[in-house]
């Protein structure tokens, strides 16, 4: 949910989103997330990009591990496969699934 605010003084708009729980970026694995994505291997990304890539994705796996303290590599590996990651894309795919078939039949009535 993002709701905007007006700022008086300076007449702009700003979007604040909910606030999310994340790991702390400044930890080995965000570091070395990081370098990978500024360096030709990992598409060269300038730095305020890629610490918004960081940002997101560190978002994601606190999402999918909401009970541990600490990023380690074996729980990035997990967290790819997690059940709570199985359950969304299985809801959300089912949701679209039924669009189609809803979409589709009333695309046929008026043909």
């Amino acid at each position: 949910m993002v709701d905007t605010i007006q700022d008086q003084t300076s007449q702009t708009t700003k979007h604040v989103g909910k606030l999310l729980p994340s790991f702390s970026l400044s930890c080995d694995i965000g570091n070395v997330f990081t370098k990978w994505l500024t360096g030709s291997g990992g598409g060269c990304k300038r730095d305020r990009a890629a610490q918004q890539t960081v940002t997101r994705c560190f978002k994601f796996l606190r999402f999918c591990s909401e009970d541990e303290e600490e990023l380690s590599f074996d729980m990035v590996d997990f967290s790819l496969c997690s059940p709570n990651v199985v359950q969304v894309y299985r809801l959300l795919t089912r949701r679209v699934q039924a669009l189609k078939w809803w979409a589709f039949g009333l695309h046929r009535c008026y043909i």
